[in-house]
């Protein structure tokens, strides 16, 4: 975290010298970019095999709603120390739910069950020019992430009285169970980006996501074993988004 928050600073100055930099009409001559932007991801998770589980054990749960929406917050700029190369960073955050429904065996408790997911990410792409509006642009990001699967139940859930907080740690009253994947990823992505004009431009693209040095936790205190080799945060995902700023292309 650390290390990334440095580099996060050395971005952001870099960033801040572009701002002063484009003001000099003399200095803006070839590839530039300089903006900042919303992105909508679409992540296809892995967790088939966490529904499955759930399902075995006869608590009758409907299926997460996959694929998981992320929504993401970008900054971006040209470095000029390599030509048509841009550095930037993200932040992306979503969760997918499944309906509220009851236990199979059990119609008095209602459960609820849920994906969550969170990244961090510097980015380094290389822009192609196709035409003077057109550019392709191969991107690799590395970073660090989140995901937590959790399943939450309640019996005779109409109301919760505030007295009766404490009543939510009985297992016979209340079940809980979270897993927490903490992981750090290398992301390859081939996006297409389309200037508007020089200072509106409309991005689409699709990508693979490679979890790395992976930790699973039970509830946030157990250590999670013997989970299968398919449940990972690897993803294959699409986007979409527009970025405001200046853009010569």
């Amino acid at each position: 975290y650390k290390i990334m928050k440095k580099i996060a600073i050395i971005i952001i100055l870099i960033f801040t010298s572009n701002v002063y930099s484009q003001v000099n009409p003399a200095q803006n001559s070839g590839f530039f970019s300089l903006g900042v932007g919303y992105t909508g991801k679409f992540r296809f998770l892995p967790i088939q095999d966490y529904i499955d589980q759930i399902k075995n054990n006869n608590l009758g749960i409907n299926p997460i709603k996959l694929p998981i929406y992320l929504h993401n917050i970008e900054l971006m700029t040209t470095i000029g120390i390599i030509p048509d190369l841009r550095i930037g960073l993200n932040m992306g955050t979503g969760d997918a739910l499944s309906e509220i429904s009851e236990f199979a065996n059990d119609s008095s408790y209602i459960q609820k069950s849920s994906a969550y997911f969170k990244n961090y990410g510097i980015d380094f792409t290389y822009a192609i020019k196709l035409t003077d509006k057109f550019v392709l642009s191969p991107t690799l990001e590395l970073g660090l992430g989140t995901m937590n699967l959790s399943n939450f139940a309640y019996k005779d859930a109409g109301s919760m009285d505030w007295n009766d907080l404490k009543s939510t740690y009985d297992r016979n009253k209340s079940i809980k169970d979270n897993l927490l994947n903490e992981f750090y990823y290398a992301q390859f992505e081939m996006n297409f980006e389309y200037a508007l004009t020089k200072f509106t431009v409309f991005r689409f693209g699709a990508g693979y996501m490679q979890s790395m040095l992976n930790t699973w936790n039970y509830n946030d205190f157990l250590e999670l074993k013997n989970k299968p080799s398919s449940l990972s945060a690897n993803n294959v995902n699409l986007n979409f988004g527009i970025f405001v700023g200046i853009f010569n292309y």
